[in-house]
């Protein structure tokens, strides 16, 4: 609708220009012809600087509009939070200094529009003072007895003289609010042409259905930064996992903890090094073949506007009896008690949820998947002890003999992990049993343990 009735409008007010030029110049004198000729070069000259205008102050606006400055509905939902800490006065500034941005590039187009006009306003007014003035001499010779159906021409052509203003006012207006609301399709197409995650020539190994059967994971020698110029996040890190084994990965802020799952699930591409699982190594393949035999339970749960049997199983490969006893298992009854139960509808990013239900089910999520390797990032920080000891339970219980890779936010969690892998500046500092490390005397697992159970966490 935004950009057919404007295309719609250009048309009819381009004919209707079109029609009345030529209907005024038959009315009055082919000699007004001339007139037209230094006039288009002006409205041409015009309708360049407005539109070169226009589309800048479009972007403008458009861009006042995007999270990074309309950030009104996040500063609502964490109105209490503001309130609290006494920042009400500041956040209100920020929100003004917001708005004036916006309002500012919608007063420059009005501004604009209005320039527009004034000097739309005056190259027709000579048009229509250059008819009236043939039809006074039409009116001249009419009255010399040398021509009479002259004049009945003019005073049709210098009745429809005035309409020329509006008709060319009107047509460059049109097309000027279809050139700026293409602006949202630029804006659309700029993440069209973003590079791909990969080429299609990395693609070597088309990996068998039933892969990963084992869960075999094997980290030979990896070096990984996040982007051109920055340093090395991972500085050879080798280590590697057994079949069915479950692993607890630690360290202090900044060590590579996150940084190994990016590489696990191909987020970054490596500098250096290999990721294997089951012996194949994973840049071979392709992204959607090696993502959708792994699973993940994020730190930050993500959902989808629908329903919450799509966030939950958006193939519909399960039965609501599978569903139902799924969901019992990850502590989440309550849901099934909506009106509504599976069919549920969730808002964007889940937000008629609570943060602990979103992590319940995102477990959920991931165990319908019954992958071989699953990984836990830290997905347990928003739950408190007694639900984060009954996710453990769950996951017990239904993981099997899935390898499970679990980064740590609270030590306990990890303790009765097979292996505890610690981290430091990007390089395995220490793998073994987390009973082993916390009685070594130069550990680094010990030194953290130690220091949690003084802060009483």
């Amino acid at each position: 609708m935004q950009i057919g009735m404007p295309m719609s409008n250009v048309t009819k007010y381009g004919l209707r220009l079109f029609f009345s030029i030529i209907l005024v110049v038959y009315g009055t004198s082919p000699y007004l012809l001339l007139i037209f000729v230094p006039l288009s070069v002006g409205w041409y000259r015009l309708q360049q600087l407005y539109r070169a205008s226009a589309r800048e102050l479009q972007r403008l606006n458009s861009i006042s509009k995007s999270p990074i400055y309309s950030s009104f509905n996040e500063a609502l939902n964490g109105c209490s939070t503001i309130q609290a800490f006494g920042e009400v006065e500041r956040f209100s500034e920020q929100q003004r200094e917001r708005f004036d941005f916006n309002l500012r590039s919608g007063f420059a187009m009005q501004g604009v529009g209005i320039w527009l006009q004034v000097w739309l306003q005056m190259l027709s007014s000579i048009v229509i003072g250059a008819a009236a003035l043939f039809c006074v001499i039409t009116g001249d010779e009419e009255a010399r007895g040398t021509s009479t159906a002259r004049a009945s021409l003019a005073g049709l052509a210098l009745t429809f003289a005035p309409q020329l203003t509006d008709n060319v006012n009107n047509t460059l207006r049109s097309f000027m609010l279809v050139e700026t609301n293409m602006v949202s399709v630029e804006r659309l197409f700029q993440y069209v042409d973003l590079l791909p995650e990969q080429s299609s020539d990395k693609v070597t190994t088309e990996p068998p259905e039933s892969w990963p059967t084992g869960g075999r994971i094997q980290f030979d020698s990896v070096v990984m930064g996040y982007r051109p110029g920055l340093p090395d996040v991972l500085r050879g890190a080798t280590f590697s996992v057994r079949g069915g084994e479950k692993i607890g990965v630690c360290g202090r802020t900044g060590s590579g903890k996150s940084t190994l799952l990016s590489c696990l699930f191909r987020l970054v591409e490596l500098r250096g090094g290999s990721v294997r699982i089951d012996g194949i190594d994973i840049s071979t393949m392709t992204l959607s073949t090696l993502r959708s035999r792994l699973a993940i339970i994020p730190q930050d749960p993500i959902f989808f506007t629908g329903t919450l049997r799509y966030n939950l199983d958006p193939r519909s490969e399960c039965t609501d009896a599978e569903l139902h006893a799924l969901l019992r298992q990850c502590a989440m009854s309550s849901v099934l008690e909506h009106a509504d139960g599976l069919e549920m509808p969730l808002e964007g990013g889940g937000s008629n949820l609570s943060a602990g239900q979103r992590q319940l089910l995102c477990m959920a999520r991931a165990l319908l998947k019954k992958a071989q390797v699953l990984v836990l990032d830290e997905a347990t920080a928003n739950l408190d002890m007694e639900t984060d000891d009954l996710v453990q339970r769950t996951l017990t219980s239904q993981l099997g003999s899935a390898t499970t890779m679990t980064i740590a936010h609270r030590l306990n969690t990890i303790m009765g992990s097979d292996r505890v892998l610690v981290m430091d500046s990007g390089r395995v500092a220490e793998m073994a049993p987390p009973a082993e490390l916390r009685v070594r005397p130069d550990s680094i697992f010990g030194r953290l343990v130690k220091a949690a159970q003084k802060e009483g966490v």
